[in-house]
């Protein structure tokens, strides 16, 4: 009876330890396996991923790694500090060949891994988040032509033209006004 008790006690003890080191350090974005990104051949996008670090009261820092995706992904850092309560952006750059096939799917997958604290020998325990999505590869989009935009050049064009006429001729017929008199 007296182990059974001791082990209840050491168990919640336990408890009451960890529940003091919890962290909901997570991690989000735009983008995902079934709602990939669709970039066009030789195209670049900056793809903001969330860092959060909602529980807790100690600010978490964590080292990032692509795990996949490497030749057309980066991170301008590979170590980001998240303070307690807030989150932060990750910026991701994606970047597409020039030779990369249309129709082609691409994966980029990321892991976020905490940094424990010097803890003066202590045993810590690092968490970890991860995140993927697709990348799809389409033909780049030719932007339109704006032919409002090339109208109303056109317009102003032929106003100035107009103008500078009809101030030729005024002049000349002033000109001409002086010389009869």
């Amino acid at each position: 009876m007296k182990n059974k008790q001791n082990l209840i006690f050491a168990g919640f003890m336990l408890s009451l330890m960890i529940i003091g080191m919890i962290s909901a350090f997570a991690i989000g974005g735009d983008y995902w396996e079934d709602n990939p990104l669709s970039l066009g051949r030789g195209e670049s996008k900056i793809v903001n991923l969330n860092a959060q670090n909602n529980i807790g009261d100690e600010d978490v820092t964590v080292k990032a790694v692509l795990t996949a995706g490497q030749e057309i992904a980066s991170l301008s850092a590979d170590t980001y500090v998240v303070k307690a309560h807030s989150s932060i952006m990750v910026p991701l750059r994606v970047n597409l060949p020039k030779d990369a096939i249309p129709g082609d799917t691409k994966k980029i997958s990321i892991e976020f891994r905490t940094v424990p604290a010097g803890n003066n020998g202590m045993v810590s325990m690092g968490t970890g988040s991860g995140w993927s999505f697709n990348v799809k590869v389409t033909e780049p989009v030719k932007k339109p032509i704006n032919w409002s935009l090339w109208i109303g050049v056109i317009i102003v064009l032929v106003l100035i033209i107009i103008i500078i006429i009809v101030m030729i001729k005024k002049k000349n017929n002033k000109s001409n006004n002086r010389r009869r008199k």
